[in-house]
């Protein structure tokens, strides 16, 4: 962090230090990194456990010898000077007060966006957001490809560049909001149609339990899903984008892209190949 990188330019052995501090670790002889508290949300835990993982393998190499410290403060000073540069070329140019992912970039910012990206006026976005105020996100995570909470580097914090960036990942997803509105994807209570702004689309078994049958994506390629996977109604489609999953708790996530091969072909067939797959068939 800024906060960081500007501390450890004075007290580099301190800094590291304190930093070790306050991600748990005990300044004994025996360095121990305090595992993180559980949550109880799967995503939650599993992305603090790989933290904590990448922190202490960080902690013991540091700390093997003395002589690791300096070339980490050096590092560091490097990093600074890199983030004070950034921030001297965006000078008085209009940038976000506050900006960590996605979903905190200012709502103008994102209407205008949108309606310029797309048939949707500006009126439209303002009764979504009335009939849902999550809309802006769903609409962004579809044409952008991109989770809605990523975290974003600090060169974005500047609005053309924000602007520019949306602009060609638009362009490299294929400009999917382009017709959005007429194809469909606006119902008349101003609530949107998640098969026209998801890239997948589900379709189960008859009765409430059936199982997955097959997945579409937008581009129109379908995935027969194996009855052997097991995949109920009960499962929950989780950021509907390219890289969308499902998610059942304590079962491990199944990623949708999983269920297409790299055959080609409009109608792909896929396979127990899958580790998920294999587990669900021979039971935990």
């Amino acid at each position: 962090s800024s906060r960081f990188l500007k501390a450890s330019a004075a007290q580099p052995c301190h800094c590291l230090w304190s930093l070790m501090a306050s991600h748990g670790v005990s300044r004994v002889s025996n360095i121990k990194v305090l595992p993180p508290k559980k949550t109880g949300n799967f995503e939650q835990d599993t992305a603090k456990e790989v933290e904590h993982d990448m922190l202490k393998q960080i902690v013991d190499d540091l700390t093997l010898e003395s002589k690791h410290v300096v070339p980490v403060y050096h590092f560091l000073q490097k990093r600074k000077r890199a983030m004070e540069t950034c921030l001297s070329v965006v000078g008085d140019a209009p940038c976000f007060e506050e900006l960590s992912s996605l979903a905190r970039v200012d709502d103008d910012f994102k209407a205008t966006w949108l309606t310029r990206n797309s048939d949707l006026s500006a009126q439209d976005v303002v009764a979504m957001l009335k009939e849902d105020s999550q809309s802006v996100h769903y609409l962004l995570q579809f044409a952008l490809q991109c989770p809605i909470k990523v975290k974003l580097p600090l060169q974005v914090k500047a609005k053309e560049v924000m602007k520019r960036w949306w602009d060609a990942r638009y362009e490299q997803c294929g400009q999917r909001l382009a017709g959005f509105k007429a194809m469909g994807g606006v119902l008349e209570d101003s609530s949107l149609e998640f098969h026209k702004i998801g890239s997948y689309q589900l379709q189960f078994e008859e009765g409430k339990e059936g199982y997955l049958k097959t997945v579409s994506h937008h581009n129109g390629d379908v995935a027969e899903v194996p009855s052997a996977a097991k995949i109920s109604r009960a499962y929950r489609l989780v950021d509907n984008f390219d890289d969308a999953h499902l998610i059942l708790y304590p079962l491990p996530p199944v990623k949708l892209s999983f269920f297409f091969s790299e055959g080609g072909g409009k109608q792909k067939t896929w396979s127990l190949g899958c580790p998920y797959l294999r587990w669900q068939a021979q039971g935990p």
